[in-house]
């Protein structure tokens, strides 16, 4: 939908910025954005890790972050808590940008855009991962897919029984594929297949490469926090929290709300459900992270809500992915109704200002 819209010329600057002043519904509206990685990456086929997951090379993020800062209010986690405690109304055409999982290209690449707007922002980080030298366990498996000169994977227990294809494409698909699937079994056997797979493939990233996906220090971490970027939680080790049993469950919300507080001095209100479709939480999980003294929790739905009508544990964003166009991303903030429901599709990045 946003595509065919796009295509009929409401993503050009002037049509575009005039629906984002005028609209009513945008006066009213909170979008949240969200990102993962912000990283240069000159020939996308080649990146070695899973390439979806990044939003936005740097230069396009700061075209986007002085878009917001125009035409946007940006606000910070504490002002939408406030709201959400009744204590004053969010601004008008409010919007947070957030970020998931806690890579330190966040710190590297996108803090210093943010802090050179002055835009505020909020990274939800996996306490457990914090100065790991592995990265998630979902880049763990895309580096072994798309490095292994294996030339069969067996993962029976999940209908993958498969040659190896050639070429960088056919191992994503594939890869996209098992990691779908191990986000549908319990949490114990994820582990043992991640595990299996990484034993089959037989290659492991060296220094270099996994530098390409590393996750926050924790001296990042702290700085990120001083330097305004609220730091939220993201569970202890990112598992997909329907899958898991009820100690699990309040142990990845406590522990990791813990120990986020012990390093920023912060404990997080706010968490983001690991993966966040509707499928991957529900009432037991907003339950415990009420339980566990979050003040509000954000998905990976699509979508937006109105700044007076919150639901605060089941709060709506629109995801950025570094294939969308400029116009795609004017498309989308003028209009976010279309992309209420579904995820935004993939356009070809255009250079447009």
């Amino acid at each position: 939908m946003l595509r065919r819209v796009s295509q009929f010329g409401l993503g050009t600057t002037g049509l575009a910025n005039c629906l984002i002043g005028r609209r009513p519904m945008l006066a009213r509206a909170l979008l949240i954005l969200c990102y993962h990685r912000v990283v240069p990456m000159d020939e996308p086929d080649e990146f070695p890790f899973d390439s979806d997951l990044v939003s936005a090379t740097p230069v396009d993020f700061a075209w986007q972050m002085q878009f917001l800062r125009r035409h946007f209010t940006p606000i910070s986690v504490e002002t939408l808590l406030a709201a959400i405690a009744g204590e004053r109304p969010l601004p008008p055409r409010s919007v947070l940008v957030t970020f998931d999982d806690g890579y330190d290209d966040c710190f590297h690449y996108a803090l210093p855009i943010l802090k050179s707007e002055g835009m505020p922002g909020c990274v939800f980080v996996s306490s457990g991962l914090i100065g790991s030298e592995d990265t998630f366990w979902f880049d763990q498996l895309a580096y072994a897919v798309l490095a292994t000169e294996t030339p069969r994977l067996e993962l029976p227990e999940i209908g993958i029984v498969a040659e190896l294809p050639t070429g960088r494409p056919a191992r994503r698909k594939l890869y996209a594929r098992i990691v779908a699937a191990l986000k549908r079994v319990p949490d114990p056997l994820r582990v043992e297949l991640v595990e299996r797979t990484k034993r089959q493939c037989r290659v492991t990233p060296d220094r270099d490469v996994r530098g390409l996906s590393r996750p926050m220090s924790a001296s990042h971490v702290m700085e990120a926090s001083r330097s305004g970027l609220s730091v939220q939680s993201h569970t202890v080790s990112h598992p997909i929290l329907s899958n898991v049993d009820a100690d699990r469950l309040r142990a990845e919300l406590m522990e990791s709300r813990v120990a986020i507080g012990e390093l920023t001095g912060i404990a997080p209100d706010v968490l983001a459900y690991p993966n966040g479709t509707w499928n991957d939480f529900g009432q037991r999980e907003v339950d415990a992270a009420r339980a566990c003294g979050y003040r509000a929790a954000v998905t990976y739905e699509s979508g937006f809500q109105m700044a007076d009508s919150l639901d605060p544990f089941r709060l709506l964003r629109l995801p950025v992915n570094w294939r969308h166009s400029r116009s795609w991303f004017r498309t989308m903030l003028a209009v976010p109704e279309v992309a209420s429901g579904s995820r935004a599709p993939v356009e070809v990045a255009d250079a447009t200002g």
